[in-house]
């Protein structure tokens, strides 16, 4: 395959090309990189073709898992990995948070006294401001509680 020069190949690349190509560098198969990207296997499938023409590289080769990396798409997944996360934290905006709507759980270690003092007026302050937030109380034994601690 023949590369293109890098202008070419910056304007034909997505951010969609680029969460394929990183779906398909985790999940190492078409077919659970389109399912985690919520995309049917077909459009996968084109998706990697995009990539590969604009790359110039066949990126993956057929392997009895699923697919193996080139050395190129190897190469490319320390930079993608910094583009998407680059693009998460500092292009996209932070969902606020929304009490009111939330579904969130959140988990709270306490000792028992702490639980008894606390929760009862933590629990009626969330069923007022967030209803469907849910807490899980995990046994916080003492070597939990030592470990938070760093001792």
């Amino acid at each position: 395959m023949t590369t293109m020069p890098i202008r070419n190949v910056a304007a034909q690349l997505d951010l969609q090309l680029l969460l394929a190509l990183d779906a398909l560098l985790r999940h190492r198969h078409l077919t659970r990189a389109a399912d985690a990207l919520g995309v049917t296997q077909p459009v996968m499938s084109k998706h990697l073709r995009r990539l590969r023409a604009v790359l110039g590289d066949p990126l993956f080769v057929r392997s009895a898992a699923g697919i193996t990396p080139t050395p190129r798409a190897e190469a490319l997944a320390a930079p993608l990995a910094e583009i998407l996360e680059l693009t998460r934290t500092r292009l996209l905006p932070e969902p606020a948070f929304d009490a009111a709507t939330s579904r969130r759980e959140f988990v709270l270690c306490a000792s028992d006294f702490g639980a008894t003092v606390l929760l009862p007026a933590l629990l009626t302050e969330l069923r007022a401001s967030a209803p469907a937030v849910r807490l899980r109380l995990p046994l916080c034994g003492r070597r939990l509680r030592r470990a938070a601690c760093g001792r």
